[in-house]
């Protein structure tokens, strides 16, 4: 998980969209692989649309703020409380 660049106003049309905005930032920061938003929308949950099966970092925190997928889903990343076994 990474946070983009760019700064959106969260109107993308379709979470497509969003996704291919996602994809594009990804691929000019030079990431590989398959990236998506971390968005929902009327019929599709965020925690359904992205699966997070790894422990989420937040460098740009200080500290660091770590956790997990469980703790990201409830709390958010801003908010959640250090993950002692990342």
């Amino acid at each position: 998980m990474f946070t983009t660049a760019g700064t959106y106003n969260g109107n993308f049309g379709s979470l497509y969209f969003a996704d291919y905005v996602c994809q594009t930032e990804a691929t000019t920061a030079g990431l590989t692989g398959t990236w998506r938003a971390v968005l929902g929308d009327n019929s599709v949950a965020a925690s359904s649309h992205v699966a997070i099966t790894q422990s989420v970092y937040n460098t740009a925190a200080t500290p660091a703020k770590i956790c997990t997928a469980a703790n990201f889903w409830e709390h958010g990343i801003g908010r959640a409380s250090h993950d002692p076994d990342p």
